[in-house]
């Protein structure tokens, strides 16, 4: 990859991780709003978690490069 595509896969990786960002506030008001399951929040939270950890796994080891 050229420098320049490697710049605008990690903006992409950042646009990932805030849309994850967003779906944990969704979750948190999905929750309040009784229309989710305690146990469902906490499957669906843990997911963003791990997708969090691997974006950022992805950024770090590019950005390294």
């Amino acid at each position: 990859m050229r420098e320049n595509q490697i710049k605008e896969y990690i903006q992409f990786l950042y646009i990932a991780l805030g849309s994850n960002s967003e779906t944990k506030s969704m979750l948190y008001l999905a929750k309040r709003l009784q229309f989710i399951s305690e146990k469902e929040f906490d499957e669906a939270y843990n997911l963003t978690v791990e997708i969090g950890k691997m974006l950022y796994s992805i950024v770090s080891k590019i950005s390294n490069k």
